[in-house]
Parts: structure tokens; sequence; C-alpha cells
């Protein structure tokens, strides 16, 4: 069984949405855990990303904002909300950014299927495999803008 979900993608369509003279692509961890946050973020910053960290949905929120991703590793599960919230925002501004989830849940948890309809472009379910999560950042580069898609 495949580790994630991946949608298909042209990079040479894909403009970015950061000036010209940033070129380090742009993570943003979305976890409450923190030692999971801090596994991330080195294995990021190690594949030359540069990296912002958030451990509820208000700071992801904050943070999606402020720091401008190209991507996003987003757990589902927080003491303040879900990650449902911050994906949302993500398809609902169309804010050019790739989204992975990094879930216990799965197919058939109420939270699964609600991100399932944002259409993340993967979705690691726990444990992951750090080695999967990396092979998909260095595959995905970041995307244009897409049209929004909402669950019915």
């Amino acid at each position: 069984m495949l580790g994630y979900l991946a949608a298909s993608h042209d990079p040479s369509a894909a403009p970015s949405h950061r000036g010209a003279l940033e070129t380090a692509p742009r993570a943003l961890i979305v976890e409450d855990d923190a030692d999971t946050r801090d596994v991330l973020q080195k294995a990021l910053r190690a594949l030359g990303f540069e990296v912002s960290c958030a451990a509820t949905v208000f700071q992801g929120l904050r943070q999606l904002e402020s720091f401008k991703p190209s991507h996003v590793l987003l757990d589902l599960r927080f003491p303040d909300g879900h990650g449902t919230e911050v994906l949302n925002l993500i398809r609902a501004d169309n804010i050019p950014a790739r989204v992975a989830l990094l879930t216990a849940s799965g197919p058939g948890d109420r939270l699964w299927d609600e991100a399932m309809a944002f259409n993340p472009e993967a979705a690691f379910r726990k444990p992951w495999d750090l080695t999967q999560i990396i092979a998909w950042l260095k595959q995905t580069p970041p995307q244009s803008p897409a049209p929004p898609s909402r669950p019915s």
C-alpha cells in the first residue's frame, strides 16, 4: 500500500507566489506534538526548506497568512480545533500551497473524510515514514492557485 496519495502536477505551469528573489521553498508544519514538529523541522531544513511551525490551529491560521508557505504539513486533531480549518482556508483563499496530512485518522473517520473533500495533495497516516514524506516534498514543487474545492 502506498504511504501517500499524490495528485499530478505540471511544475512548468506553476509560477511561484513569492518574489523572484526567494528561491528556498517554505514549509509550514502545523502539529501539536513537539517531538514530531522537531523531527519534521530538522528534516525539512536539511532539505533546504525555510520552516515555520505552529502548535495550534489558531497559530497555523496566522502563520499561513504571514509566512506564505509553499508546502503545509498538517495534523488534523488539535486541542483548539481541527486541521480542516487550516485546509479550508488554503482552498477557499486559493493559497498556492501543497498540503500533506499527517494524521492517525483514516477512511470512515469524520475528520479524515472532511479533510479528503478538500483534496490534499498527500496523506500520511501515523506512524508515517519520514522517507516517504521527504520523497513527496522533493517531487512536489509549489503550485499555482487552484479553484476552491469545498465539501458538499
